[in-house]
């Protein structure tokens, strides 16, 4: 079989999930959503990638595996009374991702029992690193610029072991993009869901990750950038 049709095989251990594709491991604990996924080696060198802040810890009510995905739904925890659904999916390589490039996507599902609440969730990932570039969908084709851009909607950030790593959410469904720089550390805070949400209406956000080599990352990364501006619209997909 050829190794990029491989689907991860998500396994179930002490601490979780686990899954494998192409040597690259990713763990999930669906009780806990903000510490996302766990990429690379244990200790200070991992990434915490796509953890899903939903503010006062909420109660894992259901999770389950489908495929390439990993499903978890969350009641509230808050005076919002919003109920979140997570699904962290394994991006095929060489399909929707670039051949040897290990990325996820994250969509978030958020409704409310309220007449009207506020939606905001916030998806955080945390990488080794201190060398981050940033690109917006709205440039053609994206361009990877040093320097903060108030429009950018991702960051490549370069870390340890010519390892890069690159963070996006959906045009669409930004709210708000910062990236804070440590002297080892960048953390990347994609923020979704505008507004207010009305009790009968489902919101649905995505945030892309990938990790893969330096050498060339300019041109993977677009190319994923690329596909996650592709995306069909949430609720009809």
């Amino acid at each position: 079989m050829n190794p990029t049709t491989v689907r991860p095989t998500w396994s179930v251990g002490e601490h979780g999930l686990s899954g494998t594709r192409d040597g690259t491991t990713a763990a999930l604990d669906p009780a806990c959503p903000a510490d996302g996924l766990a990429v690379g080696p244990s200790g200070g060198s991992a990434c915490r990638l796509l953890a899903v802040d939903l503010g006062a810890a909420p109660a894992l009510i259901d999770h389950w595996v489908r495929g390439d995905d990993v499903v978890a739904v969350y009641e509230p925890a808050d005076a919002r009374r919003l109920r979140t659904t997570a699904m962290w999916r394994w991006l095929e390589s060489g399909v929707a991702a670039p051949a040897g490039i290990a990325a996820w996507m994250v969509v978030v599902s958020a409704q409310t029992a309220l007449l009207d609440s506020d939606p905001r969730i916030t998806v955080d990932s945390r990488i080794p690193g201190n060398c981050v570039r940033w690109a917006a969908s709205t440039a053609d084709p994206p361009r990877w610029r040093v320097g903060a851009d108030p429009v950018a909607n991702a960051a490549l950030v370069r870390g340890p072991d010519q390892r890069s790593v690159l963070i996006a959410v959906h045009p669409a469904d930004r709210r708000s993009f910062t990236v804070g720089i440590a002297p080892d550390r960048v953390t990347v805070r994609c923020g979704l869901f505008s507004g207010r949400v009305e009790k009968g209406v489902l919101l649905r956000g995505r945030v892309l990750a990938a990790v893969g080599p330096t050498a060339g990352d300019d041109a993977w990364a677009s190319r994923l950038l690329d596909h996650l501006d592709a995306e069909p619209p949430p609720l009809t997909a």
